[in-house]
C-alpha cells in the first residue's frame, strides 16, 4: 500500500472513529482522546497484519470499534451505592472514605 492509500484510508477512518467516540462518550475532549487511541491502535495493528488482510478498511473498523468499546468501559467511573446506610463502592464492600 503506497503512503498516499494509507493517508486516505487512515482519514476516512479517523471520521469513522469520531462518529463512534460520539456514540459512547459525551464529552468531546473524551471523544478526541479516545479516537486518537483507537487510530494510534489501527495504526500499530496495521503494521503488522496489513499482508494477511484481504479488506483493510473493515479490519480496521473493527480494530477502532474494539478499542474504543475497550476504553468506554475503562472510562467508566464505578458509582457509590447505599447499603442500609453505608456507603460502598461496589468492589470487594471497601467504603468510600
Amino acid at each position: 500500500m503506497l503512503q498516499v492509500e494509507f493517508n486516505t484510508l487512515y482519514d476516512r477512518l479517523e471520521a469513522f472513529a469520531l462518529y463512534r467516540a460520539r456514540l459512547y462518550f459525551k464529552d468531546n475532549s473524551q471523544c478526541q482522546d479516545a479516537v486518537d487511541e483507537a487510530m494510534y491502535k489501527f495504526a500499530y495493528e496495521f503494521s503488522f497484519n496489513s499482508k494477511n488482510v484481504e479488506n483493510i478498511e473493515a479490519w480496521g473498523k473493527t480494530v477502532i470499534v474494539n478499542a474504543l468499546k475497550d476504553l468506554s468501559k475503562k472510562k467508566r467511573e464505578i458509582e457509590p451505592i447505599d447499603i442500609e446506610g453505608k456507603e460502598y463502592d461496589g468492589f470487594h464492600g471497601y467504603r468510600i472514605i
